[in-house]
């Protein structure tokens, strides 16, 4: 599987738990609290948005081309982006479906704090 191929089935995933996260909070409008005093079911839409979030910095930041130094500093930003989804899903959401996963878009061990 090439590199762009890789990064299209990531924003496919991205795609999909991004809109399972917008379910969930277009259900909490509509029916407020999940389960007692938790506003959202499982899993939360927060750690899914991370992960969309995370998904797409990656994309964005290995494809973005980078030909001075404002691209350099946009790639950068996307990079501090991505990390910080990384430290949050590795410190709030151990069992995250992207961290237990083995494929390509695996969080490399440089991005989560051992």
């Amino acid at each position: 599987m090439g590199r762009v191929a890789e990064h299209q089935d990531s924003a496919f995933i991205a795609a999909h738990v991004a809109i399972e996260a917008a379910s969930e909070l277009l259900r909490f409008k509509r029916e407020g609290f999940a389960i007692g005093l938790h506003p959202f079911g499982d899993p939360e839409p927060v750690a899914q948005l991370a992960e969309a979030l995370l998904r797409t910095a990656r994309v964005e930041a290995d494809l973005f081309p980078g030909r001075d130094g404002e691209d350099q500093s946009y790639r950068e930003a996307l990079g501090q982006l991505a990390s910080a989804c990384a430290n949050f899903l590795y410190d709030q959401c151990p069992g995250s479906a992207l961290l237990l996963a083995g494929g390509p878009m695996e969080i490399p061990e440089s991005e989560v704090p051992y």
